[in-house]
């Protein structure tokens, strides 16, 4: 578990809990949203990869958040991050697109924070 400060578009600090599977963030102990990931583990040659299962940050949308939780986790753990794709089915894990998560998650794929394209 690591905690970081981050400074967002509002010019106000939140606080980023990341963790492998969990990144929460906070602001004076509040917590305001979460991201959720699934580790899928693959056998050699191709490596484990984190799948977003659920994208909970509609009280700090717009702000820079998000992306600093995707950035620092891709930096920290170092496994690619995948979502679902933006025409999706309903899934039952709770992973598909929807919203404000459809144009979220594009942006993150043109920045190379989240992979492009399906998982392995």
């Amino acid at each position: 578990m690591s905690f970081y400060n981050f400074v967002a578009n509002d010019g106000n600090t939140y606080q980023i809990d990341l963790e492998d599977e969990c990144i929460e963030v906070f602001q004076d102990g509040k917590k305001l949203g979460s991201i959720s990931l699934m580790l899928v583990q693959n056998e050699e040659p191709l490596p484990d990869y984190y799948y977003i299962t659920d994208l909970s940050l509609e009280n700090c949308k717009g702000l820079g958040i998000g992306r600093e939780c995707l950035r620092l986790h891709k930096q920290e753990i170092g496994d690619p991050i995948y979502a679902a794709e933006e025409n999706s089915e309903r899934m039952s894990d709770g992973s598909h697109l929807i919203d404000d998560g459809v144009p979220f998650i594009a942006k993150m794929r043109e920045e190379g924070i989240v992979a492009k394209g399906t998982c392995y």
